[in-house]
């Protein structure tokens, strides 16, 4: 007998996504803050940006070739 692979999408679908967190006024004020409730959820660090760094000479040829 040979295993077949489920997939739990159809190919060029919308990708199926965990529900989102939400919070409320009162999950702040029992955390004693915004600061306290953003550091105990772990959003209290920066996010570093991805470097995007190329010549002029790249860019244009870029905008020829549509990418």
């Amino acid at each position: 007998m040979q295993k077949t692979e489920t997939k739990l999408y159809t190919p060029d679908s919308v990708p199926v996504v965990s529900q989102a967190k939400i919070y409320y006024s009162a999950d702040v004020q029992a955390a004693g803050g915004v600061d306290a409730f953003l550091k105990s959820i772990g959003s209290d660090k920066a996010k570093q940006l991805p470097k995007i760094d190329f010549s002029e000479a790249e860019w244009e040829q870029m905008l020829k070739t549509d990418l």
